[in-house]
């Protein structure tokens, strides 16, 4: 019951884990407070014309208190607590980045040149303290501190300390003539502590370099409705840590399991506790490296009206970072691993017009990307990993002449109206009423080849309107939250509105019992995962000086929103635009709230 005596109900064809989700907000009182604190001062000298010395700290404190109070409670079986427990956990963070640079500019004539070299290091350091002990002496958040609790051998206490140091020498050169023909070229040697990278795997180097020709300022160039033409092109290198934590390439040691310490006899009174790898180490981890190329074009017409841009890109990214797949015989974790090399490639469309009827003025702006995404080499020791999993089955892979994490399963050829059980085709191509493992195959990815977004805008007299349409298509959803344990949390209607019974025998969808598993592990939990979403109508309205006059307001506005106001799909679950808290979830929908439908009334007064 709620604190007002009202029960947390719920339709009694639920059961298991789901129940209220009232309950979830209920059954914890957590608080947090943040105190954060940034700073910086810089310096620039200029010692002869044309050149800048710049000097510039940053340094940022952070201070956390979390607290977390459970009390006793009783939900259903599998939904309660019988202890009281309370954790406090402290987190206190510094981090400080020096910047510095030097910028000679020059100019020639029509020829001008800038150069800059510099580096930057900075240092972030953080100590986290948890404690978590119960049952209270008296369940009620009136006692909810550390100090009126009952000793207790699940009591617990961790902490950790991180320490990510960085440093980064850079250079850039910029030259342009006339402002007609247009380089640049940059490289930066970027290097990580040992908290990340092995000594002999810190350092990479990243180059870059770029070319543009303004066409149009050329004098052979025809004075037509084409008022500006551009061509251009890029080349460059960047490098990645973001998927790592603190020593990724080592081999961990822990004496706990679970958070709970492994002790083991050593006499008949005497426990000792053990100490054992957690992870396999990998001395050879390194940079994850982004290689992109990019050829475009950029065009304006009808006076500055119409502006047109369009993009080739073909990046690929090398030495992906991700977790490798331990061997069997290692009996701990796998370390972090550069598993191969991912291709992004594609093409970039940007279209805009804007003009006026008398006092109407209106804007149309669209976009349009394709992808084509593909894993193009694997580490020969990794050559496919398994992701996420699904019902105790693996969902997705990483794996050559793929997508990254495409999911995996068996594929179907149909009901057999017989009996009501799929027919599947084995890993040969044949159909059959039974697969094994080995039988599994791509089904799809969670990756869409195209998306797209139009905005439009209007403005009349005082009054504005805006609308923003997004969408993508070309990726398949997998439904993750179906339950084989469970049978009465599984109640998306698109298995069984045309499902096979004794009077329905050419049904689309297996008949509903739990006798035969692979059929939840197949391409029947794949749906289309395209979309349009109107994510923004807005009207809004400037008030008229005379208003403003009286209110002493130099400007104002009001206006009413809606925010992801329609969605157009034919994905059966709540939302396709489902999202992932792991790179080897993308597409997977397990059970999430949709993006909520908003209605906003503001307004912005300026004094």
């Amino acid at each position: 019951r709620d604190d007002k005596g009202n029960i947390y109900g719920i339709s009694s064809n639920i059961n298991g884990e789901v129940g209220n989700p009232f309950v979830n907000r209920d059954r914890t009182k957590p608080l947090t407070q943040n105190t954060n604190m940034f700073g910086n001062v810089f310096a620039d000298f200029t010692p002869l014309p044309g050149l800048t010395f710049t000097t510039r700290l940053g340094l940022t404190l952070g201070f956390s208190d979390y607290h977390l109070y459970s009390p006793v409670y009783y939900y259903n079986a599998s939904q309660n607590n019988n202890s009281s427990t309370v954790t406090e956990t402290i987190r206190n963070m510094s981090f400080w980045q020096w910047d510095n640079y030097l910028t000679y500019a020059r100019s020639v004539g029509k020829h001008n040149g800038t150069l800059l070299l510099g580096f930057t290091p900075n240092e972030l350091r953080v100590k986290n303290m948890s404690g978590t002990a119960g049952p209270l002496l008296v369940d009620s958040d009136n006692f909810d501190d550390l100090s009126y609790t009952v000793a207790n051998p699940t009591d617990n206490i961790s902490g950790t300390r991180t320490l990510t140091r960085k440093l980064s020498y850079f250079g850039r050169f910029n030259y342009d003539f006339a402002g007609k023909y247009i380089f640049q070229f940059s490289l930066r040697k970027d290097g990580a502590g040992m908290d990340i990278l092995s000594k002999k795997k810190r350092w990479g180097t990243f180059p870059a370099v770029s070319a543009g020709w303004v066409i149009s300022s050329e004098s052979f160039f025809p004075k037509s409705f084409i008022t500006f033409l551009k061509i251009r092109g890029s080349w460059g290198q960047n490098g990645s840590l973001s998927n790592l934590g603190n020593y990724p390439y080592a081999s961990l040691l822990s004496s706990s399991s679970n958070g709970t310490p492994t002790a083991y006899p050593v006499s008949e009174t005497t426990l000792s506790t053990a100490t054992f790898p957690t992870t396999l180490s990998n001395l050879n981890l390194g940079w994850e490296t982004s290689e992109q190329t990019d050829v475009g074009l950029d065009l304006r017409a009808l006076k500055g009206k119409l502006t047109f841009s369009v993009d080739y890109y073909n990046k690929i990214t090398k030495g992906l970072i991700t977790t490798g797949t331990p061997p069997l015989i290692a009996g701990n974790a796998a370390t972090s691993i550069n598993a191969g090399d991912v291709q992004n490639r594609g093409f970039e469309f940007e279209l805009g017009y804007h003009s006026n009827v008398g006092e109407l003025n209106y804007s149309i702006n669209a976009n349009l990307a394709t992808l084509h995404n593909e894993v193009t080499y694997m580490n020969p020791n990794n050559p496919r990993l398994s992701g996420a999993e699904v019902n105790l089955f693996t969902a997705t892979m990483f794996e050559k002449g793929y997508p990254i994490w495409y999911f995996f399963g068996y594929k179907t050829y149909g009901v057999n109206p017989a009996n009501g059980n799929m027919i599947y085709y084995n890993a040969a191509g044949d159909t059959t009423s039974y697969v094994t493992s080995s039988d599994g195959q791509y089904l799809g990815s969670g990756i869409p080849k195209l998306t797209f977004g139009t905005t439009i805008t209007l403005n009349y007299k005082g009054f504005d309107f805006r609308s923003f349409i997004q969408g993508q298509s070309g990726n398949k959803v997998m439904i993750g939250m179906i339950r084989t344990d469970r049978l009465n949390y599984n109640i998306l209607d698109a298995f069984y509105k045309d499902r096979w019974t004794p009077t329905n025998t050419n049904g689309t969808m297996p008949k509903a019992d739990n006798a035969e598993a692979n059929k939840w592990h197949s391409d029947m939990m794949l749906f289309d995962g395209s979309f349009v979403k109107i994510k923004q109508i807005q009207l809004g309205y400037n008030i008229p000086d005379k208003i403003l006059k009286k209110i002493r307001a130099s400007a104002a506005r009001v206006y009413v929103s809606l925010e992801n106001a329609f969605t157009f799909t034919k994905y059966p679950g709540r939302d396709a635009e489902v999202g992932s808290s792991t790179v080897n979830s993308i597409g997977i929908d397990r059970g999430m709230y949709p993006i909520c439908r908003t209605i906003l009334l503001g307004a912005t007064i300026t004094f």
